[in-house]
């Protein structure tokens, strides 16, 4: 297939992403607003993230206002080696771990949906090419794995539960 760009916004899909799987050429995955847009009631969109997976050259996932039946990113989410901006404003509760195995993404964006709480995964140490992280309205309380990362340009962690600034953030200048 020559399709290589995928903007799903404003729609009604649900169920599964299986049709998704043999679009190889995609680099662009757009699934925005997806559930509640017409103040509907809240029923999962899809069954699972996994089919998305298996698109190795995506370079930019974006989901916004997605549900899911699985609340947990899936191991699987690994073998999208060649992404490099990631945009989750889903209903994901766990799996924060598996992004920090994404060691060519530059921009990582979870806005409100997400419902991630504690410290920021150790695996984001990872994240050596990471320009910017914006984590919003979720219960992140611990940011320490940030000052690991180098390359930083830009950290928003707001509507969090952060309380210090951690020396580690030295490492930032």
């Amino acid at each position: 297939t020559k399709l290589t760009k995928l903007r799903l916004g404003f729609n009604k899909l649900s169920g599964n992403l299986n049709g998704l799987q043999n679009l190889q050429n995609l680099n662009e995955l757009v699934l925005y607003r997806l559930s509640n847009v017409y103040n509907e009631p809240a029923q999962p969109d899809f069954e699972s993230m996994i089919p998305i997976c298996n698109l190795i050259n995506l370079k930019k996932l974006h989901f916004g206002n997605c549900t899911f039946v699985s609340k947990k990113i899936p191991l699987e989410i690994r073998g999208l080696t060649n992404l490099n901006n990631l945009y989750i404003g889903s209903d994901f509760t766990s799996g924060l771990e598996e992004i920090g195995y994404l060691r060519n993404l530059e921009n990582l964006y979870i806005q409100y949906g997400s419902k991630f709480s504690g410290a920021l995964p150790a695996s984001f140490s990872n994240l050596q090419n990471l320009k910017a992280i914006n984590i919003y309205a979720n219960s992140i309380n611990d940011m320490s794995v940030l000052g690991s990362i180098t390359g930083l340009e830009l950290i928003s962690l707001e509507q969090n539960d952060i309380s210090t600034i951690p020396s580690s953030f030295a490492n930032l200048t």
